[in-house]
């Protein structure tokens, strides 16, 4: 199921596919400032030259199938990461709840993943700050009535150079998979010293 979201047309085609966000749009994602697990300011920007692998999860998902799975495929990512890609990578997943999910708590999510803190930032901002980021990667999300947060699953790469390169809706995704087109991204990008 597609969601609608601020990044789309808001025509009936928008229940059907999305559209790519402005450039403003992109440029104020990558611009954003987010709070990373060690409490420190991050913005997109800052991992300018990497290819970024971005996912959105919450801490406290209780589905083994959506926001854990999500995070075990990129602990496997960072894990199985060739040499010569390590480096040219950032990973980072961003929360969807705010409010549940200070630095300490991204932290501690983390390292329960094996996170190596030193390629992979665990996000949060303000709830505005964060909605609006997701809505540029087509990710949407609401607090539900039992207190879990109802969301769609997106994975999104940027290119080096800040563009939205791939997405993977969903969960099906494969690791080799996302690895390979990752090899492929940074391969037309030059190297930077």
């Amino acid at each position: 199921m597609m969601a609608v979201s601020a990044c789309a047309d808001s025509s009936s085609d928008a229940l059907v596919a999305t559209k790519a966000p402005t450039p403003e749009q992109i440029r104020d994602f990558l611009e954003r400032p987010f709070t990373d697990q060690d409490g420190q300011p991050l913005r997109l920007t800052d991992l300018a030259g990497q290819a970024v692998l971005l996912s959105y999860v919450y801490t406290s998902c209780p589905i083994q199938t959506m926001c854990p799975l999500t995070t075990k495929k990129m602990a496997q990512i960072q894990a199985d990461l060739p040499e010569d890609l390590k480096g040219r990578v950032a990973l980072v997943s961003i929360t969807l709840d705010p409010e549940r999910d200070p630095p300490e708590a991204l932290k501690g999510y983390g390292e329960f993943y094996g996170a190596d803190f030193a390629s992979w930032s665990f996000l949060t901002a303000g709830e505005d700050a964060i909605r609006a980021s997701a809505s540029c990667c087509n990710v949407t999300f609401s607090l539900e009535d039992n207190g879990m947060i109802g969301h769609n699953m997106n994975l999104v790469i940027l290119s080096p150079d800040g563009q939205i390169a791939h997405e993977y809706p969903g969960i099906d995704w494969k690791v080799p998979s996302v690895i390979a087109t990752l090899r492929k991204l940074l391969s037309a990008s030059p190297r930077q010293s």
